[in-house]
């Protein structure tokens, strides 16, 4: 749902229409054209706030490097999300070389063919750092172009295709087109998990931006949701993204005390400044889950064990998780 709003462009020279997403009204919408403040009327805020939007309060900063200072929100769903994807997203991970935090690379021009090649390392880290995600292997076609409601979108034509767009305006910072290309990988991402949420769109944002902290993009968070231009006049601030900077930040340490906690690799020389954060949550083994898996479809201890047994017997040079493996096949294929 959008909502038109008029609003004097200095870029034209006169009145024109804007139109905004209706959850971006409590969002301090800019123009983009002249890259001004939109004025919302009170009552167009009150038909958002009733359609479930949020105010996001943005923090003002003198520069876009990252800003580890910001103050730490933990709201109503973001640990609980956090720890949901986390837990799914960093099963069956092995010792992967080089850093889990994915810094900003080469500036990015206005180019198809740039954008599409840092897609494809983006893809690539999320593959590599949240195995226990379904990360697709075709990797979308980048367009360029005039996006009036949004920085990037994510789109599935009805023939399956995926592209992502992002609007042309969005180039004039590098930064917040790292943030724009995550945001929409991480919409694919969790499609192809079967982890979106298709009823709200609020929810699913927020999701997603969750994951890109999971998948190891928080550096490109951190640098990209907050961006100011310097004019002539002054400077025009603009906040990319569907949480506040106070939980970009809260997800940011998270993540960092989570991975360190439970001793996941990737994280030399990254300074832990919340240690006890991410206190209490554990992340399984592929063992784990499969015995969680096994437990449920076979209550009684008595023959889950001499299942187990009669496998280590017949195949003594399997792993265990290969073993509970074994099993739960075995069951599910004689009850078909």
């Amino acid at each position: 749902m959008y909502l038109d709003i008029r609003h004097k462009c200095q870029a034209v020279g006169r009145e024109l229409t804007v139109r905004l997403p209706l959850l971006d009204a409590l969002r301090r919408p800019v123009c983009p054209k002249c890259r001004k403040s939109i004025a919302v009327p009170w009552w167009q805020k009150l038909r958002a706030k009733m359609h479930g939007a949020a105010a996001v309060p943005v923090q003002r900063r003198s520069s876009t490097s990252v800003n580890r200072g910001f103050s730490i929100k933990e709201s109503s769903d973001l640990r609980g999300f956090l720890e949901h994807f986390a837990g799914i997203a960093w099963t069956r991970q092995g010792k992967p070389s080089g850093n889990f935090l994915l810094s900003n690379r080469a500036p990015l021009k206005c180019d198809s063919d740039a954008a599409n090649d840092a897609l494809r390392m983006l893809y690539q880290h999320a593959r590599v750092w949240a195995p226990g995600f379904d990360v697709p292997h075709h990797i979308p076609q980048v367009r360029i172009g005039a996006l009036h409601e949004a920085a990037g979108t994510f789109g599935i034509d009805r023939d399956g295709w995926t592209t992502i767009s992002v609007a042309r305006e969005t180039f004039q910072s590098s930064n917040a087109v790292w943030l724009t290309l995550a945001h929409e990988i991480c919409h694919h991402i969790l499609e192809q998990s079967g982890l979106a949420d298709r009823r709200s769109t609020t929810r699913n944002e927020r999701m997603t931006d969750i994951a890109m902290f999971i998948c190891g993009f928080g550096e490109l968070v951190m640098n990209g949701h907050s961006v100011i231009k310097r004019t002539a006049s002054g400077s025009t601030h603009t906040h990319f993204g569907y949480l506040d900077s106070s939980e970009y930040s809260y997800a940011y340490h998270w993540v960092i005390s989570a991975r360190t906690k439970n001793k996941l690799s990737g994280m030399n020389g990254v300074s832990v400044l919340h240690p006890s954060l991410a206190e209490g949550f554990s992340v399984a083994s592929e063992l784990d889950i499969l015995m969680r898996r096994l437990r449920e479809l076979l209550p009684d201890e008595g023959v889950r064990e001499r299942l187990i047994r009669h496998h280590r017997l017949r195949y003594p040079s399997r792993t265990e998780v290969e073993i509970i493996q074994d099993v739960i096949d075995g069951y599910l294929a004689d009850r078909r």
